[in-house]
């Protein structure tokens, strides 16, 4: 009985020193995204301030127009304050990029204005309530959704179908403001619950399979209605790891190489 006891003291000594020396270490804490993690700190221990700085700058340079940005500062501070919030938009810049960030901001709220109107929603999340019937339509009819999984990279992924909405609006069901407001909705409510679609971006699929006219997507992305507009694009604090398109028609093939 001494000897065995003898033994376990010894293990357990064993255990405490490499423990001690860190070799029981959890993978997580030697992952790439918790290297991630303690780069951000670092970096945004200067930028946060330098944020506030830059949006200064910027609205002192247009003191002659009226942005939302203006009234949401003034209104709604702890909203557009929120360290949360303004992460978003500094992940979606190169190197935590405080003008690039700051810019973002001012356009996110400009557009949120154009679609949402200049209520109290400007200083909240949009929500499914805020959303009309044709709006909901469009997230309801698989026209645009993110995939349950993750790609190998572990990336979201988010699927457009332009068919439908090709359907949709010959149907007089859904007008372009429908969509665009569907589609800030999905974007930014899983923006706002996911730190890794933040970090690493998300790979969009166009998935043109079964479209026969090079026109039906000229129309939608070139012309006076466009589906997807630059505009409400460049206001989402998201980054785009890649966009990849299927088709099974080769007249397609010009207009989409001229897209990347």
């Amino acid at each position: 009985p001494i000897l065995l006891l003898a033994a376990v003291l010894t293990l357990l000594v064993c255990v405490f020193f490499l423990w001690v020396c860190g070799y029981f270490t959890s993978t997580e804490s030697k992952s790439s995204s918790g290297r991630i993690d303690e780069d951000e700190d670092e970096l945004l221990i200067a930028n946060f301030l330098e944020l506030d700085r830059q949006l200064e700058k910027l609205l002192h340079k247009r003191k002659n127009a009226t942005t939302a940005i203006h009234k949401v500062r003034k209104m709604y501070p702890k909203y557009i304050n929120n360290t949360r919030f303004q992460l978003m938009f500094f992940r979606a810049e190169d190197k935590f990029n405080a003008e690039s960030a700051a810019e973002k901001m001012i356009h996110h709220f400009n557009v949120k204005e154009q679609l949402f109107g200049d209520g109290e929603i400007l200083g909240r999340d949009v929500r499914l309530s805020d959303l009309s019937k044709s709006d909901l339509r469009v997230l309801e009819s698989g026209m645009m959704y993110f995939l349950p999984d993750k790609d190998a990279s572990g990336r979201c992924v988010f699927v457009i179908n332009p068919r439908i909405y090709f359907h949709l609006r010959r149907e007089g069901l859904v007008s372009v403001d429908n969509v665009l407001r569907a589609w800030w909705y999905a974007w930014m409510a899983m923006l706002r619950k996911n730190d890794e679609l933040q970090k690493r971006g998300m790979v969009i699929v166009m998935n043109a399979m079964g479209i026969t006219m090079q026109s039906e997507l000229h129309e939608s992305f070139d012309g006076n209605h466009k589906l997807f507009p630059s505009l409400p694009k460049s206001s989402i604090p998201k980054k785009t790891a890649a966009v990849h398109y299927c088709y099974d028609n080769q007249s397609l093939q010009p207009w989409i190489a001229s897209r990347k």
